[in-house]
This record gives C-alpha cells, sequence and structure tokens, in this order.
C-alpha cells in the first residue's frame, strides 16, 4: 500500500471565521438572514440557542459535510461537523484538498489522540488565542490512496459507533437501577424510622502511615463518582504520603461524601481500606432490619437529597453534619423486599462490569488502530473488528434486562394483581401462590409471601375462611 507523506497544511486549507456586530443578531429565522454557528450549537444542541445573522460578504460559512475545529480555551482541538451556516471566529473550517485527502479521513484523523495530542501540546498561547496555519504546519500526515482513506475512516468510525453504544448502555444501567429502587420503594408500607435507629457511623481514627493502614487503599470524596459511587483513581495511603487520622472500613461498610451533599457521592464498598474525615463511613447496626444496598440508594433518592441539602451547614462549601443526617426520617420496608432490590442491583452491576471491559478493549481497539494508520503503518488486510461487531449484536436489551430483574422480585402490587388475576374472588391457598410464582420464574420465599398475604389482611384487601374440604385455612380477596 503505498503512503505518502506530507505537511498538513500543504494538503488541507483553513479559513477563520467571522464576528457580525451584535445589531446584526436575530433569535428568530427571517428572510435575508442565516444561522450562526458556535461552539455551543455542536456541544449541547439540547438546549436549542439557534441565533441568526444578517447576511453579508463578511460571512463565513459552512455546509454539514465540513469538518471544523475549535480555537480558543476549553474546546481548543474539538472537532465539529454536521450543521450549515457562517460560523463565528471561535472556529476553523477545514478545506481539505479532495483530490488527495478525503473529507471522512481527515474526520478521523482529526479526531484521533495522535491530532488531538498535538494540538493540547502546541502551547499555552495556542490554548488561549488560538492555534494557526503555522501551528498546523508542523504536523505530518501520512496518506494512503483514496480507496485506503475510505475504507481506514470507516473502521475508525464502525469502532466510534460501538464506543458510544456501550458507553450509552452503561448509563441506562444506572439509570435502570434508580428507576427500579423508585418503583420498588416509592408507594412502599411499613414503619417510619430515623437513621439513628439503624445505622453506625465510624468514629474512631487510625493512622494512615503506619501498618497495615499504609498498605490499604485511600477513598476521599474526589475518588467517589457523582451519581454513579463509582470509585475512580484509587491509591494507597503511603502512596499519597497520608498523615492525618482517617476513618477505618470493611466490606460491610457504604461510604457517604459529606461534603456538596447535592454531588450526591455515595459508594458501596467490597474490601477493607481506609476513608478522609470528609467521607462518613456507614454500616447497618442489624442486616435482618436495614440492607446496605437498599441504603445506597435511599442516600441518593430525592427524598434524601431534599434533607441533606436544606439541613446543610456552611454557606460556602456546603456540608451535612452527623446529628442531620441521623436524623433523616424514612420509612423501612421489609427486608425481603431489600433483599430483593439487592439481587437486582448484583445482576445489573455484572451486566454493567461486562460492558466496561468491553468498552475498554474498544477503546484499546481505536487507539491501536488510529495510531497505526495515521503513521502510516497500519496493514489493512490485518484489521479485523469482527469480534467487536459479535459483541454488539449481543448486547443486552434493556427492556429485556427489566423484564429480567423485574421477575426475580416478587412485590405486594405482583402479588395482589396475581390473586385478582388468577383466583377474582375464588379462594387460594399459599401454596398456589407459591406454585405461579414458580411457573412464571419469579424469585420468593415463603416467609416473604406471608409477610405480603399479612400486610394484604390488616389492609382488609383479603379475608381467611377454613375449608372443611381441605382442612386448611383459605384465603379470598373482599368484594
Amino acid at each position: 500500500m503505498e503512503i505518502k507523506k506530507y505537511k498538513l497544511t500543504d494538503i488541507c486549507d483553513f479559513q477563520g471565521g467571522s464576528q457580525p456586530p451584535k445589531k446584526e443578531w436575530s433569535k428568530s429565522k427571517k428572510e435575508g438572514y442565516v444561522r450562526m454557528l458556535q461552539i455551543r450549537d455542536f456541544t449541547q444542541s439540547h438546549k436549542n440557542n439557534v441565533e441568526y445573522v444578517k447576511v453579508s460578504k463578511r460571512l463565513k460559512t459552512c455546509k454539514t459535510d465540513d469538518v471544523l475545529i475549535g480555537r480558543y480555551g476549553a474546546s481548543v482541538g474539538k472537532i465539529l461537523t454536521g450543521l450549515e451556516g457562517a460560523y463565528n471566529v471561535a472556529i476553523m473550517k477545514t478545506i481539505p484538498n479532495e483530490k488527495v485527502l478525503s473529507k471522512k479521513y481527515l474526520l478521523a484523523l482529526l479526531k484521533a489522540p495522535l491530532f488531538q495530542n498535538f494540538i493540547l501540546s502546541v502551547g499555552v498561547r495556542a490554548a488561549q488565542a488560538g492555534f494557526n496555519k503555522d501551528d498546523l504546519s508542523k504536523f505530518q500526515v501520512y496518506l494512503p490512496s483514496l480507496d485506503n482513506q475510505k475504507r481506514i475512516a470507516k473502521v475508525l468510525f464502525d469502532c466510534e459507533n460501538l464506543i458510544q453504544k456501550r458507553e450509552e448502555s452503561i448509563k441506562l444501567l444506572d439509570e435502570f437501577l434508580k428507576s427500579t429502587f423508585s418503583e420498588m420503594f416509592e408507594h412502599t408500607k411499613g414503619e417510619t424510622i430515623s437513621l439513628n435507629d439503624v445505622i453506625e457511623i465510624q468514629s474512631g481514627l487510625v493512622s494512615p502511615n503506619e501498618p497495615p493502614y499504609n498498605e490499604m487503599f485511600h477513598v476521599g470524596g474526589a475518588n467517589i463518582e457523582s451519581e454513579t459511587g463509582n470509585l475512580v483513581n484509587l491509591k494507597k495511603a503511603k502512596e499519597e504520603n497520608l498523615i492525618s487520622g482517617k476513618y477505618l472500613f470493611t466490606d460491610e461498610y457504604i461510604l457517604y461524601s459529606k461534603i456538596r451533599p447535592y454531588l450526591n457521592k455515595v459508594a458501596i464498598m467490597n474490601f477493607t481500606g481506609i476513608c478522609s474525615a470528609d467521607v462518613y463511613p456507614i454500616k447497618t447496626m442489624d442486616k435482618n432490619i436495614l440492607n446496605k444496598y437498599f441504603l445506597k440508594f435511599k442516600l441518593q433518592s430525592q427524598h434524601f437529597l431534599s434533607h441533606a441539602n436544606s439541613n446543610s451547614d456552611r454557606a460556602n462549601i456546603p456540608k451535612i453534619n452527623r446529628k442531620a443526617l441521623l436524623s433523616y426520617k424514612f420509612i423501612l420496608p421489609s427486608i425481603e423486599v431489600q433483599n430483593q432490590f439487592e439481587k437486582i442491583v448484583k445482576f445489573t452491576l455484572r451486566i454493567k462490569s461486562q460492558f466496561k471491559d468491553s468498552l475498554s478493549e474498544l477503546n484499546n481497539l481505536y487507539g491501536s488502530i488510529s495510531q497505526t494508520a495515521f503513521k502510516g503503518e497500519l496493514d489493512l488486510s490485518k484489521v479485523d473488528i469482527s469480534q467487536f461487531d459479535k459483541l454488539n449484536m449481543s448486547e443486552t436489551n434493556l427492556e429485556d434486562l427489566s423484564n429480567e430483574v423485574s421477575a426475580e422480585a416478587v412485590t405486594i402490587e405482583k402479588l395482589e394483581q396475581i390473586i385478582k388475576g388468577r383466583f377474582g374472588y375464588q379462594e387460594f391457598s399459599i401454596s398456589q401462590i407459591e406454585e405461579i410464582l414458580a411457573k412464571q420464574g419469579i424469585d420468593y420465599t415463603t416467609s416473604l409471601v406471608k409477610g405480603f398475604i399479612k400486610d394484604l389482611l390488616s389492609e382488609e384487601k383479603i379475608r381467611t375462611e377454613y375449608s372443611g374440604s381441605t382442612h386448611q385455612v383459605i384465603f379470598k380477596y373482599n368484594i
């Protein structure tokens, strides 16, 4: 495969945008005006902040297939495409010589780590004042034939699409758990208690520079990802040269970041480690009363967030103190239902772990292909991403997931639906209910079913009778 080396500016021209005076701008489309494109139109399209400017010879315009580059500040090097109109001075348009360089290949090249690392290394001046053509002339491009450029671009875009799908699936799994928690517990019934009744907050400090604590991983608020509770960038205490006292936690604990409660940082722990004083290590007093998976999602619920935000001290840096945390009141559902939710969480997290593993593989593949391709070292005959196509085809459908994991949890609402649907006002027994649950693949325990039957009796939705023929206590739905 013949490959030629060029300066980027020898095969591609670059055209800066224009900035019309504000008097020529309009919020609405009208005759003689054209859409004015800004960085936010590409990065925040959901906000629909569309503006128009008066048509003039000074304007620089682009089409939907043109490749644009962000020039300034945080958007320097950001690659933009897909919109048509005039563009402002924060954007630069690429004008490739399409006899030797295809737009698709150029788009893939500019988005690749090789170019992105280059443009970010141009220097502080470029980040603030904007890079120029002299900067771009220093970037070397290896060009295969146009046919091979199209093939390479397709491989990279296919890989990018799989990466985006996997990232979206991971986000949807997080949303699925939140919605499942809401569905299972939003209208739950039970005793109203305070956290003070059911949790303990670790209070004793340990020295992070002494064994065995210096060999343990340290978790600070910055290591807990907002909303998801994922742990990031963990280091051992000795790597951080920690001196001040820390809290010890085990796999029985969850960690709650007390600084800026609105950030919603709560993590379930599965190892022994130490955490900073800005984090509350919390464990349940009795596992037969409160499940830590239920507790984690309860502390991330909107109900608790409202409590935390309204009870935070410090104006500049909000923080919830122990007293305010422990005073939180909520309805405690049965431990059986809490444990069912734990099963759903663990099942979903297993899928999420698989997705994250394949995402890592996809990112490695993309990086490897783009690196070799844009250095002129790629042998197209050896490129094979069919294994990732298979991963994509076998990806779990979230609707199916919802049905699958929801089937694991029997709730009082489901039990009532079964009774009304199968028996109407006919008599039924607990053994008949259990038989139906088993046939439908719904996970249950006899104590859980009996507990729900007891609740329905107390609400007078069902009543008990004695069957003379079977010599058993039977139930009927009340008219």
